[in-house]
């Protein structure tokens, strides 16, 4: 039987509050965009939101995957 994508558990990609806190925080201080005057910018401050949203996607269904494979790595 073939699932689709959104009800299939294995393509499910975790949100951002499921990740674990310091992959949370790293990927939230690199989208990071204080000001223009500022050295904390993260080095995808510049990032469209399109592509904030694909890599955090990715980034969250690969940790799903992660979870089912090596529950023990998170």
């Amino acid at each position: 039987m073939i699932m689709r994508a959104q009800t299939d558990p294995a393509r499910r990609c975790l949100k951002l509050g499921e990740w674990p806190l310091a992959d949370r925080q790293a990927f939230l201080a690199g989208i990071a965009d204080d000001d223009i005057f500022s050295s904390g910018n993260g080095k995808a401050a510049g990032w469209s939101p399109a592509s904030v949203h694909k890599y955090r996607r990715g980034y969250g269904r690969w940790l799903n995957w992660l979870c089912h494979e090596c529950p023990q790595c998170l």
